[in-house]
């Protein structure tokens, strides 16, 4: 017998919802009519797909060597609708870091893209690559990790790692601060996963310095809250605290324009008319704001 798309479609439903009830509900369908498209799927072949459990559907080993396969053609069946509706959508979505850039880009899209409108979520970097990753967003402001995938991208501005100090600390007599300045001193920091933190270590390796990290915080306002009672001196990417309004700041003079950011999409939907013009817009910007205090040059796109 020759394969039913629907059947398929039925299995790959059932699976990835984890029984027919929740299955139907998704797409609408009644569940006799998944159930009956499996059980033809089954017997059309001799084999059984899931096991009936007391507590729901539990994948053969042939349904779960068969879910990888159709898994793979459905999900491209949802790019290719997802990326024919975004060619009419008048909504885009943008999941930001925050940074001084975003205002420009945003304001920049709106005034050259007329009845367009934008969607904006404010997250960290990690959480706005997660946010690409798993489509909840069409375009992206962030820092991409090293050795990331399947990304369009433009670099939009470099930006300085900031030292937070206490409020009445020996240093604030300096205008900036040197990875030597901070030796001796307590540091709280985001997690080895954080960007800022790597880039951080990489700078102390260069300049030859053992820094003295007391604590590891992925929480701009909790950092900022242990140095305001005088726990250590932070350190803090510049995208995490521009509208933060933190007092004590000071840059580090090693790290003053290392950490990159990214405006981004997944490669696959930069060929949609509508993300490619604001590619477009985000260069024209970046152009426009070449001579704000924080540099942004124009950038060397990849992907």
């Amino acid at each position: 017998m020759s394969v039913s798309i629907s059947n398929l479609r039925a299995f790959w439903l059932v699976a990835q919802h984890g029984g027919f009830s929740a299955a139907a509900r998704s797409v609408g369908l009644s569940q006799p009519t998944l159930t009956r498209q499996v059980k033809e799927l089954e017997q059309g072949y001799g084999l059984q797909l899931f096991e009936r459990r007391a507590r729901g559907l539990k994948l053969t080993g042939e349904g779960e060597s068969l879910f990888p396969m159709v898994a793979s053609i459905f999900e491209q069946v949802s790019d290719a609708e997802r990326f024919l509706k975004q060619q009419r959508q008048e909504t885009i979505r943008i999941a930001t870091v925050t940074t001084d850039v975003t205002t420009r880009m945003i304001s920049a899209v709106q005034s050259m893209s007329q009845g367009l409108q934008l969607k904006i979520s404010v997250s960290t970097s990690a959480g706005v690559y997660e946010s690409l990753l798993n489509k909840t967003c069409d375009v992206g402001i962030l820092t991409l990790p090293n050795g990331h995938q399947n990304m369009s991208s433009l670099e939009i501005g470099k930006y300085p790692l900031l030292a937070v100090l206490p409020p009445g600390h020996d240093l604030l007599n300096k205008e900036s601060l040197s990875l030597k300045d901070l030796a001796q001193q307590p540091l709280i920091t985001g997690s080895m996963a954080s960007q800022a933190r790597q880039h951080l270590d990489r700078a102390a390796i260069r300049a030859g310095i053992d820094l003295q990290i007391v604590q590891e915080i992925d929480a701009f306002e909790m950092i900022g809250e242990l140095v305001r009672l005088g726990l250590g001196v932070g350190i803090i990417s510049y995208t995490g605290i521009v509208e933060r309004n933190m007092a004590n700041i000071r840059r580090i003079e090693e790290c003053a324009s290392i950490i990159p950011v990214h405006f981004a999409c997944l490669a696959i939907n930069r060929r949609g008319r509508i993300i490619d013009r604001l590619f477009s817009i985000a260069k024209m910007a970046l152009i426009e704001g070449s001579g704000s205090p924080v540099s942004f040059k124009y950038g060397r796109e990849a992907g």
